[in-house]
């Protein structure tokens, strides 16, 4: 190693208070050492296990070779004790461990490391990865070297990242939601261990930002200035370590305090309907809206979700739900009435004994239906700080699907004015078949400027 490297608090409870838990995840926000983090990691790991098999990970090669980037700090730390393999992106220990530099740009490239093994894997910038990308890899970790075994090494997964991008709803619910500075452990996965004792896998999330990182602030304090002078959502973001905002967010609309509410079920006058959104591996959901007929606010007061289900199936619980109320109409992805020389999904559905919801093909034009989802998120603040304009959307906390994901979609990168529909979207197009089909509240010629929030 050239030169002498130091933990900083947070990294050492990350490598050191935590180097026992299976599935780690650190940072957060920007300046928090997070890549020095995860190659201290790698080195810590092939130097205390001889023969041992790292894999570290970004989503592009090109990502990995930038000047400043994981490769270049890597050899500019290591250089002189490994050997590295320019070809294979490989580089050998002196005891023989081996870290293997890689990439996972689309879904299918999980596929070259089937069959491949590593003792642990290490993902920079987890948030850029898919769920499936990022779970198909835990196939690939198992202790290579009975040696080490022996020695009471264990498989591990370790990762690091921003708020943003594409992995940001999946990582934000695996790991910020529910083990920050704790370690998480999951009741309901377990083996049997050969005592009979059982191992449960744990996680844990350790936020960092940059003024955890000591010696970056002494080095270079105008770091943090360039933070705080970010327009608001990056600045949220990548200062304080915000995972409800971010740069390149889809609806930068979206409050927490503003839109949502304490579960209501509306007053049996006002006007019911539901966005429907098919699914079978991916999941179905059933959105259930309610619109003030005062103020005209829509009400979201219910989800319903499943994966596998059939589509009578499908009805009979979307049936069993709505018992007892009048809804108006389900508006669906028009591709449901598509008969692919069989009966259609709509069809079946519409032929369950008792269904009695009309059903409509929605406007799946997703130019005009993002754009009367930003209508109804929108809102304006009074100027102390205060809601001035309310949204028109308001979300019940019940419906943990829509607020979960809602506002972690991001733009696509080729089609600005539409969503990444490689993320998690079901929800949002079930909202946007809901709204689009709604009228644009006016009056007197502009926007309704009084809208009176429901209950909290």
């Amino acid at each position: 190693m050239s030169g002498l490297w130091a933990a900083q608090p947070r990294q050492n409870e990350f490598l050191v208070n935590h180097a026992a838990v299976y599935e780690g995840f650190y940072g957060g926000a920007a300046g928090g050492g997070k890549t020095d983090t995860l190659l201290i990691y790698q080195a810590s790991r092939r130097m205390a296990y001889p023969g041992s098999k790292g894999l570290f990970l970004r989503r592009r090669f090109t990502d990995l070779k930038q000047p400043g980037a994981a490769l270049d700090r890597f050899l500019e730390l290591f250089g002189g004790m490994v050997s590295y393999n320019a070809n294979d992106h490989k580089a050998t220990w002196p005891n023989g461990s081996v870290t293997q530099f890689g990439y996972m740009d689309s879904d299918a490239d999980r596929l070259q490391y089937q069959g491949a093994q590593f003792d642990d894997v290490t993902f920079d910038e987890l948030t850029q990865f898919t769920e499936l990308q990022y779970k198909y890899l835990f196939s690939r970790v198992r202790v290579t070297n009975q040696v080490n075994a022996d020695l009471g090494m264990r498989g591990q997964v370790r990762a690091a990242g921003n708020p943003g991008g594409i992995g940001h709803a999946w990582v934000k619910a695996r790991f910020v939601d529910v083990c920050r500075d704790s370690v998480f452990v999951d009741p309901e996965i377990f083996i049997e261990q050969p005592d009979g004792t059982r191992f449960y896998p744990d996680r844990v999330f350790v936020p960092a930002s940059v003024d955890d990182n000591i010696a970056l602030m002494q080095s270079d304090p105008q770091y943090k200035l360039g933070l705080m002078m970010l327009p608001e959502a990056e600045r949220r973001a990548l200062l304080d370590g915000d995972w409800d905002i971010f740069d390149g967010q889809f609806f930068s609309e979206w409050r927490r305090e503003v839109h949502l509410a304490d579960p209501l079920m509306p007053p049996a006058h006002w006007r019911r309907f539901i966005g429907f959104d098919w699914g079978w591996s991916a999941p179905w959901v059933a959105l259930f809206g309610a619109q003030n007929p005062d103020t005209r606010q829509v009400f979201v007061y219910r989800e319903l979700s499943g994966t596998k289900m059939h589509d009578s199936e499908i009805a009979r619980t979307i049936m069993e739900a709505s018992r007892g109320e009048r809804i108006e109409a389900m508006y669906a992805d028009p591709s449901i009435w598509s008969k692919k020389n069989m009966t259609s999904t709509a069809e079946i559905m519409q032929s369950v004994p008792g269904w009695h919801i009309r059903m409509e093909p929605a406007n799946n034009d997703r130019a005009e239906g993002w754009r009367r989802v930003h209508e109804y998120l929108a809102w304006q603040p009074d100027g102390s700080g205060g809601i001035g304009q309310s949204p028109l959307l308001v979300i019940g906390r019940n419906c943990v699907g829509l607020t979960r994901t809602l506002p972690t979609q991001i733009h696509d990168q080729i089609k600005v004015e539409d969503l990444d529909s490689d993320g998690e979207d079901h929800w949002v197009d079930a909202l946007r078949y809901m709204l689009v089909a709604r009228p644009v509240v006016t009056l007197g010629g502009g926007r309704l400027k009084s809208v009176v929030l429901l209950p909290r």
